[in-house]
């Protein structure tokens, strides 16, 4: 079956004028005349049967129609152009994988250990961008994602990696720790939290053995990373995943008053769109990251 595609020269000069707002600009980018460019999104706008840009004067301005066109484009013409560039600088081995990260867990538990990947596939790229939230694949240049589990995640293959265990840590530097003979000694002391985990310091006085704990004194935070940091400057304790500040305990910037960990049901995730699970590269990276997580998943059971 015949693919109902444009002209690839067509829909890449339609995403620079839709771009610059300008045929001129989008002609100046690709070394043609401005005629030119005005004739191959002429043609695209016949060969569509919809309108793309109104002509005023000598400005051009997207329709309705072009707006959604360019905005459904553009990633996959990146997507495109970044594949192309990958095969002609591997020669077609290797690759480059796209690679979504929750933020805190990028930084403190994945780049650590990337050059250990790196070092062993010296052909295959790893990009990281930072996205805190489920997110839809179609559309984005994304290959994989590092996340939690969410019903959010669809068309996907999920390989589940381990649980976060978060347990609370402060600075000794700051905080006389002979003062903390008891889980309920806590409550007297400034608490930092992660914004999406309200509940957290309530389930941990549960299970360290103090139900229904007053709690006032309080701090929420973005993100874990700002939560490390702040319970080492001695602003309070936080909890906090313990893979995230093995580093900082065995350095003494962080102790733990009690070693009493609260499971949350959320789980890290290794997920893949249903398009892309066959792919050498991703399961090459699927593998090794399987095996970099094999102590905590021994942990965890």
């Amino acid at each position: 079956m015949r693919r109902k595609i444009p002209s690839t020269v067509a829909l890449v000069l339609f995403e620079a004028a839709a771009r610059h707002g300008s045929f001129a600009r989008a002609a100046s980018d690709m070394y043609l005349t401005e005629s030119a460019v005005s004739r191959q999104i002429a043609a695209l706008e016949g060969y569509l049967n919809v309108k793309l840009f109104d002509r005023v004067k000598k400005q051009v301005v997207l329709t309705e129609a072009g707006r959604r066109y360019s905005a459904a484009i553009g990633p996959n013409l990146d997507e495109i152009e970044m594949h192309t560039t990958s095969l002609i600088a591997h020669r077609g081995s290797g690759g480059i994988i796209e690679l979504a990260v929750l933020p805190t867990f990028g930084n403190k538990w994945l780049l650590p250990r990337l050059n250990d990947f790196l070092r062993l596939h010296p052909d295959i790229s790893v990009n990281l961008t930072e996205r805190p939230e489920p997110f839809a694949f179609r559309g984005t240049n994304f290959d994989m994602a590092l996340s939690f589990e969410h019903p959010a995640w669809v068309d996907v293959h999920s390989v589940s990696l381990f649980s976060e265990e978060v347990i609370p840590a402060g600075s000794s530097r700051h905080f006389d720790f002979s003062r903390l003979q008891e889980p309920a000694d806590l409550i007297d002391y400034r608490l930092l939290y992660k914004r999406s985990r309200p509940e957290a310091w309530p389930h941990w006085f549960g299970v360290a053995g103090v139900p229904n704990a007053e709690l006032t004194q309080t701090l929420r935070m973005e993100m874990y990373s700002m939560v490390i940091e702040a319970a080492r400057a001695g602003i309070g304790f936080g909890l906090i995943p313990r893979m995230y500040i093995e580093d900082e305990i065995a350095r003494g910037d962080l102790a733990v008053p009690f070693d009493i960990p609260l499971m949350h049901e959320k789980r890290y995730c290794l997920i893949t769109p249903h398009n892309k699970v066959d792919s050498p590269v991703l399961r090459v990276f699927a593998e090794w990251l399987e095996a970099q997580c094999a102590p905590t998943i021994a942990r965890d059971h």
